[in-house]
């Protein structure tokens, strides 16, 4: 059986060894021992433990740095979701179109898209003769400023249009109206619906007369002068003002000479 003072010998050399062990840090034991920093550029003063847990965590962090950066060199693909790529976009509007085309009320829809870029966008409508005739003219006038307008015709103009053609001179591929319908043309070239074509050329498209000329007076500027200063008709001298205005806009090409589109449908040939 040990004696006490072997029992207090190995309880010595045992705390002594537990005290080597942990840096000399127990209480009565050995000096502590400054252990070497690991990593100074990190801050002095550290245990190796915490030294080693840094410098592992700084190479992870620059590791980290490193990949991000290179992915971010890398260029970004574009990639189309399946229900928005380009194709699948054409062949929905294809069978919109395809729906559209198919029905009366959708055939109108599509021939009234059609007429957009001649005939404007932006309705107005006009009452009779005389409102579209003014309409029209103010539309030509403006040249590009009116180009968004479409200019709607109406019944008492469409009446007076449809005589025209009824009474037109007939050709191999259409018709025109001038002086040479006789009586006919002198009886309705007062109308203000005149002023919508005045003289005119047609084509038969299946049974639409389509006229084909441009918008504009037949007068120079000088005659609509003598108008102005010399016709006693306070009527014709108001016409010859605006109808001299357009010429000289037109000749420097600035009025629109399509204002209600080209291949306008005059009436139907029979």
């Amino acid at each position: 059986m040990p004696t006490w003072g072997q029992i207090r010998d190995a309880l010595g050399e045992t705390y002594r060894q537990v005290d080597e062990a942990t840096g000399g840090y127990l209480p009565y034991g050995a000096e502590p021992r400054q252990l070497e920093s690991a990593a100074p550029d990190l801050g002095g003063g550290l245990t190796r433990p915490e030294a080693k847990a840094q410098e592992y965590l700084k190479d992870k962090i620059e590791k980290v740095k490193r990949s991000s950066l290179e992915e971010s060199d890398k260029p970004t693909p574009l990639v189309h979701p399946p229900f928005i790529t380009p194709d699948a976009v054409v062949d929905g509007w294809r069978k919109v179109g395809d729906t559209l085309s198919s029905h009366p009320a959708g055939k109108a829809v599509v021939h009234y898209i059609k007429e957009i870029p001649e005939q404007g966008v932006i309705p107005v409508p006009t009452m009779n003769q005389e409102g579209h005739k003014n309409t029209i003219f103010v539309k030509s006038l403006a040249g590009p400023l009116g180009k968004p307008f479409k200019v709607l015709s109406n019944d008492d103009t469409d009446g007076y249009l449809q005589e025209t053609v009824d009474k037109s001179v007939r050709t191999k591929d259409g018709g025109y109206w001038n002086e040479d319908a006789g009586q006919s043309y002198h009886d309705l070239k007062s109308k203000p619906g005149n002023m919508v074509f005045g003289k005119y050329n047609y084509t038969d498209d299946n049974g639409t007369a389509r006229v084909t000329d441009e918008w504009d007076t037949n007068r120079s500027v000088g005659w609509h002068a003598d108008q102005v200063i010399n016709n006693p008709s306070i009527g014709s001298k108001i016409n010859s003002v605006g109808a001299g205005l357009h010429r000289v806009l037109d000749d420097i090409g600035w009025t629109n000479n399509f204002p209600i589109g080209k291949n306008y449908p005059a009436g139907v040939v029979r």
